[in-house]
């Protein structure tokens, strides 16, 4: 597999490694299982099912997120409809053994690096207003707060649209992004 990015970091609280970004084999039957296992690591309720992540392999945008050759993060993107250069962060996650140590910034700041680089005009996501780790990472690339809305009708359960428009996008990447 190629790697879309890859940089060697000497990590806080970590010994120095090789960290990549690449895009998901889709014939490899063992991803939708590591995709379900960093899902189920990270979110307090499930996003997808074993079906779902094999649909998201074989029909969307799927980057993973490795250190040292170990799968440590995914993230799930699907190109909107209408605008059709538009997408959905669908998720984004990193394993948490992983977190607190800037890899959200980086791996975010290259998912939308890779998907400028295809033409995609504008990213948007869909985050708790209470996630404020989520928030800062979002924040810190250059996502900006469009609306509160309600994701589960007569819940009262509300997330807030963010957005990121790659057109004018700095491309500022948190500690520097390494080509291959």
């Amino acid at each position: 597999m190629t790697a879309l990015v890859e940089h060697h970091l000497d990590l806080p609280g970590a010994r120095s490694c090789t960290v990549r970004m690449e895009r998901a084999d889709r014939s490899d039957p063992q991803l939708a299982e590591a995709l379900v296992e960093i899902d189920l690591q990270s979110f307090v309720e499930t996003t997808y099912s074993r079906y779902t992540a094999q649909a998201l392999l074989q029909h969307g945008e799927v980057l993973l997120l490795r250190a040292d050759g170990r799968i440590i993060g995914a993230a799930v993107v699907v190109r909107s409809w209408d605008p059709p250069h538009e997408a959905l962060l669908l998720s984004m996650a990193i394993l948490p053994g992983w977190r607190g140590r800037g890899l959200g910034q980086r791996f975010v700041g290259w998912v939308l690096e890779a998907l400028a680089s295809e033409g995609i005009s504008a990213v948007t996501l869909l985050v708790g207003s209470d996630n404020t780790r989520a928030m800062r990472v979002y924040r810190d690339v250059g996502f900006e707060v469009v609306r509160e809305v309600e994701v589960e009708a007569g819940t009262g359960t509300r997330q807030l649209l963010l957005r990121v428009r790659l057109d004018s996008w700095g491309g500022t990447v948190p500690g520097g992004v390494e080509h291959v």
